[in-house]
């Protein structure tokens, strides 16, 4: 086909604005639908299904092809032998529309294989030919002949009804001289194809005459073909050819109007906001869309679920859909955060501030001005789901907070800045130590703004889709070609790479310490790329299988050839457990971790995203006062009491993480270390090479600009989990501050930080962070050539990807390694966001299901074969292995076995009788104080009888009861080394002796989130020698969901052995100890 040199140009804003009607064609039902007469009332109903059908289905109809190139005469048929079909279908909506051919093979052993070539109706060329314009209902058939063109990759289209041929009809299973459609088209623009990278090794199973099938179906990825398919009448696909033929012209680029849908005017506004999920025209678009007819008029209809408007994809035609899903599902999780959960702790507060000198117990200069506040955070109303009551649902790390203090008489309204960083513990005394000049303070606190973790994410797609030179980003990049999964199928045909002699080495050395299949997972792990191929490699295993050891033992060989190693993590908790085996590792190879950081949240996270882009450099003032608090200090010495706070301080910002792994490894405590250093040795400090020179200098800044701070005030953030609260940090000064010299030292203080890090992370080896901080500033001078991502199943997709591709320039490989069975990515926007079946699956997840390289790890050394039986059989379809070392004998089975009067054992069941579940006034979490009552029971006389108490842990569903738990038992039990965590932050732990809390004992109040399988699977895991879960014998119910059957044919089995125990609780030591549940304070849910 000829087509002009030069395509033009089209402005689409005009052409989509032109068209909002065939878009939004989408429309509710009319008020007077019943009123129609009957051939309206036809019409009506025939135009909503088509375009419900059009939306949400295809039909696959068997064909056969001819193709011809432009200079050719003749048709040549595509050959299709015995055990091959031929598919063609018209898909994709409004958003993404294209004619699809499907080539599929059977061989021997039954093996199966698909080959895709789809024709998009957009393409940078070819819209040079207008075509027909048609209604949404109009039957374009009726023009026989008529010729349309899309794009440059589907021209000259031609939709023919004719009488099928004798000789025809075998081809594609019809009747000869029955109805059939014949369609042309031509194309100059190759079209899109999936399937076809396979090597020749995978094609031996299938015949001769089949894998030249294949070799002729894909010629038709030629330029310049024009191609002709016969296949039988179908109302189906006279329908959505009938929409197809209906499209603007020309034809906008894929999903044009998730950009000016519902924009008023059809202007374009790019994705950066959308309109809310409830704005009017969406509901209505998305009712019609949803529900099509459903025998009632659409109005009538009961609201749609959203998440079925995009189901979850394994593939991408191309980058823009990829790009528009992706973004649209972060955006609507960003804004449901927003609106449900931050917005709804906006509201006047009054708190008391304690003087730092006396939490800290430090008299000196300038710590008279600090203090700490504890901010009862309550919300004005929060959404009842599964995430509010998993969580304290406190507003997330790195959201913005204001607090406005009103003006009183002769002070003007001041406003502060900061924002919210988690941390687990404060100073013990912080509210018993209350004498001194305590100050009450009122003040409008706002949460609000996006965390920098999603606004980062949102550009990594644009990156990995569409490159980016800055970051050396290639538009054909690896990671893009993964990411839309075109051939990801193929990637297990081709052959292992050999390893070299130091992986030999490495290798060898390790066959005393791991199994077969953990040295297979190593192996993968430490061999560099050399394409796509072999770019992203899987690691996966059930709990205990030795994930962790691995990617240790992959980082140790990294480290010693060289090689910079990113180790990322969903959470801190699954970030404590990779910490501690890299130091349990390297301590059994005799390697130090000198160079080996983990990037925790000290001083307020990244300076980039503290301080607003438009806070002024230093001015000449700021530089005097400066470099006179300098010398001074210099000349005079820093006074011990103010390295304490400056220590306490970065400690207290820490989040919560192990604390032997944390100081070991954490780069904020080798800072302090460091500072510490420098102001002992002053000027002995040496300064032989412009490495020492440069790291004196930062640090005698960082402790300037502190000092500078300590005289003038400065208002810090942070979250704390006691009773709910966030902990405000903060000093009072002067608020006087005209020439803005107090902002300017805060930001010169931050950046003074951040270059700090950059400059020690710039010649580290190993750095170990999550995912949400890995795009942090500092890190950018970390140019890593392997990352590790570990527990990648509880990362979302755009996240995770957010994680690699600002390093993609240095990157050689990727390893990620987690469990599909165990907790996926959290999402919040479940009933608000068109995407969500999407953001539901993790990178992780895609990858696997799409065939990207994976060792499987299936032997097991954690759980007692007691244990470990319902997990395996129920979880891991029995494929499960245990270790020889799991079955080893403990006096605990007879403990307990005595103690509930059952079979010894190393697994049961307590039934608690009468108990009730409870929750704040205002709150939205649970507890079950019987429950909890047990539980500190169990854990006081487990310690009584020899139980080491760091052997112990309890587990709840609900971040209330956690709180109580760790206050009960912890502090007032004072058994301190009990470890108290949701289940969500139990992922990649593992204790002796686990304690398991349902709180929910299901009946009328059903099971809320303790019926998800994914965190079953966690709860029921972390246990080595002793489980015990506590509930309810009755909580399984009748529903027919396989997570209440679980819990039916878990207790089942604890029945079926003698281990489940019916036990009378009491909440007898909750109300004598901390005083709780109360009628004033709390609300019964049971």
């Amino acid at each position: 086909m000829s087509e002009r040199k030069v395509p033009r140009v089209v402005d689409f804003s005009p052409v989509v604005r032109r068209h909002l009607g065939w878009y939004n064609g989408f429309l509710p039902a009319p008020r007077n639908v019943l009123n129609l007469d009957r051939d309206k009332f036809r019409r009506h109903r025939e135009s909503r299904v088509t375009v419900h059908g059009y939306q949400t289905s295809y039909s696959d109809m068997f064909c056969y092809v001819d193709m011809k190139a432009e200079n050719q005469p003749d048709f040549r048929t595509v050959s299709c032998p015995d055990n091959t079909t031929i598919k063609f279908s018209i898909r994709g909506g409004a958003e993404i529309p294209h004619f699809c051919l499907v080539l599929e093979i059977t061989g021997s052993e039954n093996r199966r294989r698909a080959f895709t070539i789809i024709w998009t109706a957009f393409g940078d060329k070819g819209f040079d030919v207008d075509r027909p314009s048609y209604q949404l209902n109009h039957n374009p058939a009726e023009a026989q002949g008529v010729i349309h063109t899309f794009s440059s990759r589907l021209q000259g289209v031609k939709f023919l009804w004719t009488k099928l041929a004798a000789n025809s009809a075998p081809k594609c299973r019809g009747t000869p001289n029955s109805d059939n459609y014949t369609i042309y088209w031509g194309h100059s623009e190759a079209p899109y194809s999936m399937g076809f990278d396979a090597p020749d090794t995978a094609m031996q199973c299938f015949s001769v005459h089949q894998r030249q099938a294949v070799d002729s179906f894909r010629q038709l990825l030629s330029s310049d073909l024009q191609i002709r398919v016969v296949t039988r009448a179908r109302g189906d696909l006279m329908e959505n050819w009938r929409f197809f033929a209906a499209m603007p012209s020309p034809t906008p680029g894929p999903y044009p109007l998730y950009d000016c849908r519902y924009v008023p005017g059809g202007s374009w506004c790019r994705m950066k906001t959308l309109p809310g999920i409830d704005d009017v025209a969406i509901v209505n678009h998305f009712g019609i869309r949803e529900r099509g007819w459903m025998n009632n008029p659409p109005s009538w209809a009961r609201p749609p679920r959203l998440g079925m408007l995009c189901p979850a994809k394994l593939q991408f035609i191309n980058e823009r859909e990829y790009e528009v899903i992706k973004t649209i599902g972060l955006l609507r999780e960003v804004e449901y955060q927003r609106t449900a959960y931050c917005d709804k702790f906006n509201r006047g507060y009054r708190f008391s501030l304690h003087p730092a000198s006396l939490v800290h117990g430090v008299e000196t200069e300038g710590v008279e001005q600090y203090f700490y506040a504890i901010l009862d955070v309550t919300p004005v109303e929060l959404p009842s789901d599964s995430f509010v009551e998993n969580d304290s649902a406190l507003p997330e790390p790195g959201t913005q907070v204001t607090v406005t203090e009103p003006a009183r008489e002769g002070i003007a309204q001041q406003t502060w800045s900061g924002l919210v960083i988690q941390r687990s513990r404060f100073p013990p005394n912080i509210r018993t130590k209350t004498t001194g000049n305590i100050l009450e303070v009122s003040g409008y606190v706002r949460f609000g703004n996006v965390n920098p973790a999603f606004q980062q994410a949102k550009a990594a797609i644009r990156f990995a889709m569409y490159g980016n030179q800055g970051l050396g980003i290639p538009r054909n990049n690896r990671l893009r070609e993964i990411l839309l999964a075109h051939n990801n199928d193929t990637f297990k045909y081709d052959a292992p790479l050999q390893p070299g002699t130091a992986a030999r080495k490495h290798l060898d050395s390790l066959r005393n310490k791991l199994n077969e299949e953990q040295l297979a997972a190593v192996r993968e792990g430490i061999m560099s790329a050399t394409s796509s191929k072999n770019y992203v490699s899987l690691i996966t295993g059930p709990p205990g299988t030795g994930k962790s050891r691995v990617s240790a033992h992959i980082a140790h060989f990294h480290r010693k050839v060289g090689n910079r190693v990113l180790i990322v993590c969903g959470s801190n908790h699954g970030l404590d457990e990779i910490a501690r085996k890299i130091i349990q590792v390297f301590q059994e190879e005799n390697l130090g971790t000198d160079g080996i950081f983990r990037l925790d949240t000290e001083f307020g996270e990244d300076p980039d995203v503290q301080m607003p882009p438009d806070v002024p450099q230093p001015t000449a003032e700021t530089a005097r006062v400066f470099q006179s608090t300098m010398q001074q200090l210099k000349k005079s010495g820093i006074d011990p009491a103010f390295l304490q706070l400056l220590h306490a301080s970065v400690e207290a910002m820490n989040l919560q993480t192990d604390s032997v792994s944390n100081k070991q490894l954490s780069l904020g405590q080798y800072i302090l270390r460091r500072l510490d250093l420098a102001v002992q040795q002053k000027s002995q400090w040496p300064q032989t090479t412009d490495s020492e020179r440069t790291e004196m200098a930062l640090l005698w800044q960082l402790i300037t600009y502190r000092h500078c701070l300590a005289r003038r005030g400065l208002l810090f953030l942070e979250t704390a989990e006691t009773n709910s609260s966030t902990l405000v940090a903060q000093t009072s000064g002067p608020k006087d501050d005209p020439e803005g010299i107090l902002t300017q030292l805060v930001t010169s203080y931050h950046r003074a930080w951040s270059e700090l890090q950059e400059f020690y992370l710039g010649t580290s080896r190993v750095v170990l962070c999550t995912a949400s901080t890995a795009e942090r500033k500092p890190l950018r001078s970390f140019k890593p050539e392997i990352t590790i991502v570990e527990e990648a199943t509880q990362i979302s997709e755009s996240i995770c990807v957010s994680s690699l591709i600002r390093f993609y320039a240095s990157l050689k490989k990727i390893i990620l390694s987690g469990d599909t069975a165990q907790l996926p990515p959290t999402v919040t926007s479940v009933n608000k966001n068109e995407a969500v079946e999407c953001e539901k699956v993790s990178l992780f997840e895609r990858l696997l299901s799409t065939g990207v390289r994976n060792i499987s790890l299936k032997t097991q050394s954690r759980m007692h074969p007691d244990i470990s039986q319902f997990v395996t059989l129920h979880f891991y379809g029995g494929g499960l292995v245990n270790h020889s070392s799991t079955s080893v004998a403990s006096p605990i089975q007879d403990f307990l076995g005595k103690r509930f009067n059952v079979r010894p054992g190393r697994s049961y069941f307590l039934s608690v009788t009468n108990s009730t579940v409870w929750r704040r006034r205002g709150g939205t979490s649970l507890f079950n104080a019987h429950y909890i009552g047990v539980a500190a029971e169990l854990a006081r006389d487990l310690c009584k009888a020899g139980c080491a108490a760091e052997n112990i842990m309890i587990l709840s569903y609900y971040a209330e009861e956690r709180n109580l738990l760790r206050r009960l038992i912890n502090d007032v039990l004072e058994l301190h080394q009990v470890d108290i965590l949701t289940v969500d932050a139990a992922q990649g732990k593992e204790k002796g002796i686990v304690i398991v809390s349902t709180t929910r004992p299901g009946g009328q109040s059903g099971l809320g989130h303790v019926a998800d399988v994914n965190r079953m699977c966690v709860a029921l895991s972390r246990a080595k020698g002793g489980l015990v879960v506590i509930g309810d014998h009755t909580m399984g119910g009748t529903a027919s969901s396989r997570g209440f059957q679980l819990w039916r044919d878990l207790i089942q089995h604890h029945k079926s052995k003698n281990h489940l125990a019916i036990v009378d609780g009491s909440d007898k030591i909750l109300r004598e100890k901390l005083g709780l549940p109360n009628e004033e304070s709390c609300e019964r849910m049971r």
